[in-house]
């Protein structure tokens, strides 16, 4: 004998699942326990600036890869996206707060110039559960 899932049931699993979606998009409060670097100088531009380098993060199914990048330090980062999203590119540190770029807006891709050795961990202002870190060598 087959049994059926009642009403009641249905709208148990429905909220769970609603929950659950709504707790993966939730972000956390911005605040980081990262210390920022003794002295920071960087520049950031849209489009790629004149540097030294050029590195790729690539941004797909909400996942920054490579997650963590190592660059020289006068090298270019550029975030592609590849999602169905836009994203932004956080870095408390600099106290840098991206533009959002994607497909639902112009450009697609983002771009900052990092002049000085350091770990800098960044996030996604849209989506703060994406993390990456760029660390710059001398």
């Amino acid at each position: 004998m087959r049994k059926t899932l009642r009403p009641r049931r249905l709208v148990v699993i429905g909220a769970v699942a609603a929950f659950a979606v709504l707790g993966a998009c939730a972000g956390d409060d911005g605040e980081s326990s990262t210390s920022p670097p003794d002295k920071t100088s960087a520049t950031t531009s849209a489009a790629t600036a004149t540097a030294t380098a050029t590195d790729k993060v690539d941004v797909k199914d909400f996942v920054f890869g490579p997650k963590a990048i190592t660059v020289k330090a006068g090298a270019t980062v550029t975030w592609t996206n590849q999602d169905a999203f836009d994203h932004s590119i956080d870095i408390e540190s600099l106290k840098l707060s991206g533009p959002k770029f994607g497909p639902q807006t112009t450009p697609t891709s983002y771009s900052h110039q990092f002049d000085t050795p350091g770990t800098y961990p960044y996030i996604c202002g849209v989506h703060n559960s994406m993390t990456g870190s760029v660390i710059v060598t001398s």
